[in-house]
């Protein structure tokens, strides 16, 4: 008999390697002191799958991570691997954008959702610890918002900004500025001239608080320049040495534009010293409104001009 050739097919399969996606939760921190996790998601495989994260978890989602990159291996039921990573960036603070500062409390805060470190970004979900780091990272014409708290500390302001304190119900600064010793704020550089390019110098809803002793803490706000564009809106200071508002600068050359209202200064050596030589005359030059002047032991105010030109509905 013949020999006879008989075709069979067959099929065979093949136990396909899995396949690893892994993705971030939250692929960018809202934080860059905080963590995020990521979650690997492993398709076409046999069930079940181990894994293996950078840093030794073995979950399919892989939490507190930083910032960084970080790579799954995943093992099906047949042994078969595969690998895939995911990065987590940082976020950054976007150039131009106000500045936030907390301290270690969210109590009472209207700017910002955390508590501040001097590492975080300065963001209101990121915010900085101390407002003297915010001022050294902000560039000339940005915002600083503080929230309520106290922050012991020395203010340099040394180039123009708008720094703004929180209020509390009653609208009275609950943003306070305690130096151990020496001044709370001295203010060293001057703002943009009115219609001009730019903002002004500015500090709204801060309390400087001073200790009343004749040893520590000459004033609350000192001006070291020939200042003429100057708004204090809402700005308490009270039991400093000398005073609580001084100008050393004088502005001989130019009248001022100078704006301080709703202003408290009580229980200093002297309120308000305007120094010799500063020029200004009411809403056109320098402006003191609705403010309280009170209880200072030697002077409320000193000035060479006339206080009924320069004065409005003064306590």
């Amino acid at each position: 008999a013949g020999l006879c050739a008989t075709t069979t097919t067959m099929a065979i399969t093949v136990n396909a390697n899995p396949t690893a996606l892994a993705s971030a939760l939250v692929s960018t921190l809202s934080c860059n002191t905080s963590t995020t996790s990521a979650t690997a998601v492993a398709t076409v495989g046999t069930a079940p799958y181990t894994y293996s994260w950078t840093g030794g978890q073995t979950s399919v989602t892989a939490i507190g991570l930083s910032a960084g990159t970080y790579t799954v291996t995943v093992t099906d039921a047949n042994s078969c691997t595969a690998t895939s990573s995911v990065t987590i960036s940082n976020p950054t603070h976007t150039a131009g954008s106000a500045w936030y500062v907390n301290d270690n409390s969210t109590v009472g805060d209207t700017y910002t959702t955390a508590v501040g470190n001097n590492s975080n970004i300065g963001t209101a979900s990121c915010p900085l610890a101390t407002v003297a780091q915010a001022i050294t990272l902000a560039t000339a014409g940005e915002v600083i918002y503080v929230d309520a708290g106290t922050y012991t500390e020395n203010l340099s302001v040394n180039k123009r900004l708008q720094i703004i304190g929180a209020q509390n119900q009653y609208y009275a600064p609950a943003t306070f500025i305690v130096p151990g010793s020496g001044d709370a704020i001295t203010i060293s550089a001057d703002g943009v001239a009115p219609g001009g390019t730019g903002s002004s110098m500015e500090i709204q809803n801060i309390h400087c608080q001073g200790n009343g002793t004749m040893d520590n803490n000459d004033y609350g706000i000192k001006v070291t320049v020939h200042v003429y564009y100057l708004n204090l809106y809402n700005v308490y200071a009270d039991n400093f040495r000398f005073a609580g508002l001084e100008f050393k600068g004088t502005n001989t050359t130019s009248p001022a534009k100078i704006n301080i209202w709703d202003c408290q200064f009580q229980g200093n050596d002297l309120g308000i010293n305007l120094g010799l030589g500063m020029v200004g005359d009411g809403p056109n030059g320098i402006y003191i409104k609705n403010g309280l002047i009170k209880n200072n032991r030697y002077s409320g105010l000193i000035t060479t001009g006339s206080n009924d030109q320069i004065l409005s509905n003064i306590t």
